[in-house]
């Protein structure tokens, strides 16, 4: 269980800075260390993207292929130039469903970002070029599923947004759950829910997860995953106070 738990703050976190990096997340330093979660001081501070990675290590372990696929990518004479327009490189892989069904796993998905732009470059691995440039606004990126590749599986993703109900419905998790419910009770508190992710994979099928940022009257600050399909509170990270 800790090692599925794990690979889906793994994935969060990717989509974190994506977000951040394209526009539509508000950024915070949420940082992994072992198998927990926290928030680190001082980012709202540092606007600059770039200087944003959740990774105590670095980019999470990708693969020869995936690594491969970015040394492609980066060395593209079209990417370099959107690299020098201040575009940046989002870490890791990922392909939009219907490529990965179309293309297959030779084929990875790279990433790069700037204002309300998404470039998405498609790379074929086996026979070492790009195969397909594409340009997305961040909101019709966000709209598609995506398959994401980590430690050789790969999970189906979607940000799927949030309403007023679901804010409502994050409350009473909250509130329900033993730990998080003790840590709000009789206080003032406010939550950002960065988004609500539709994840599939072969441990994990059809479920809604959101990220949420609980900032208590006290200064006090939590991440907590609250998994929303079995309405329950997921991982909740060490406080910073």
């Amino acid at each position: 269980m800790v090692g599925i738990m794990k690979r889906i703050l793994i994935i969060f976190l990717v989509l974190t800075i994506i977000g951040i990096a394209i526009g539509v997340m508000k950024p915070f330093d949420s940082v992994l260390v072992e198998d927990d979660i926290f928030i680190a001081h001082g980012f709202e501070d540092k606007p600059n993207t770039t200087e944003f990675n959740p990774y105590p290590q670095g980019n999470p372990a990708l693969s020869d292929d995936q690594n491969r696929a970015i040394e492609i990518a980066v060395s593209n004479e079209t990417v370099l130039g959107y690299l020098s327009e201040g575009y940046w490189l989002a870490p890791g892989t990922m392909l939009l469903k219907e490529d990965f069904e179309g293309y297959g796993e030779n084929f990875k998905g790279v990433l790069l970002a700037k204002n309300e732009t998404v470039i998405y470059v498609i790379v074929n691995v086996k026979e070492n070029k790009v195969k397909m440039i594409q340009n997305y606004t961040t909101f019709e990126f966000k709209a598609k599923t995506m398959v994401v590749e980590q430690n050789g599986e790969y999970s189906e993703i979607k940000a799927t947004g949030f309403t007023d109900n679901d804010v409502k419905t994050v409350r009473e998790i909250l509130s329900n759950d033993q730990k998080t419910a003790q840590i709000i009770k009789n206080k003032n508190y406010n939550i950002t829910i960065q988004d609500m992710v539709y994840l599939s994979n072969k441990n994990i099928q059809n479920a809604t997860y959101a990220m949420v940022l609980l900032d208590i009257e006290d200064g006090s600050k939590y991440v907590v995953m609250v998994d929303i399909t079995e309405r329950k509170v997921f991982k909740m990270g060490r406080p910073v106070n």
